[in-house]
């Protein structure tokens, strides 16, 4: 046993070597990461609406005889009119070929008498609407116009109309 006398103050006390202190990292929160949003299509506000479609004749849209209207100067005028609602692209094309069913007595006519309109190709439609005026100059016959139509969702359809001249008339 030790017997201390006096003041334990005045005796010298010895460091011992540093106590290792342990340093804690901070782990990284993870941050929340930002979902991408869908980019807003770059649509036009006509072709987000739903599909719609109209597809006629002016000034008469008869699908008879004379769907040509009346016959300023002597000759056979008209318009395509169309609207189309819910798609990103419409293409216009005429062909000619015997005709069919009812049309059946009219023989194909000939696309060199159409007039105002390429008959060889088919041509973009600026899209929602328009009017496309043409005639056929003593073009006797069976004609179709077809609308070739690319819907927003990416699928497609076709907008068939008929054309006669004087078929029942003069063949």
């Amino acid at each position: 046993m030790v017997k201390v006398t006096g003041s334990l103050d005045a005796v010298p006390v010895k460091q011992g070597p540093p106590r290792p202190v342990a340093v804690i990292q901070p782990t990284a929160i993870p941050q929340p990461t930002a979902v991408p949003q869908p980019t807003a299509p770059s649509l036009p506000a006509y072709a987000l609406l739903p599909y719609k479609q109209n597809f006629r004749f002016g000034p008469r849209d008869d699908i008879g005889d004379v769907p040509l209207g009346m016959p300023p100067d002597n000759g056979k005028s008209s318009s395509v009119v169309y609207e189309i609602l819910g798609a990103t692209k419409a293409e216009l094309e005429i062909t000619a070929a015997p005709g069919e069913g009812i049309f059946a007595p009219c023989r194909a006519g000939d696309l060199s008498k159409v007039v105002g309109l390429p008959t060889s190709t088919r041509i973009s439609l600026q899209l929602p609407s328009g009017q496309l005026p043409f005639s056929i100059e003593g073009g006797f016959g069976y004609y179709l116009f077809r609308i070739y139509v690319t819907k927003t969702d990416g699928s497609t359809a076709e907008i068939p109309r008929n054309v006669i001249v004087s078929c029942f008339k003069t063949q």
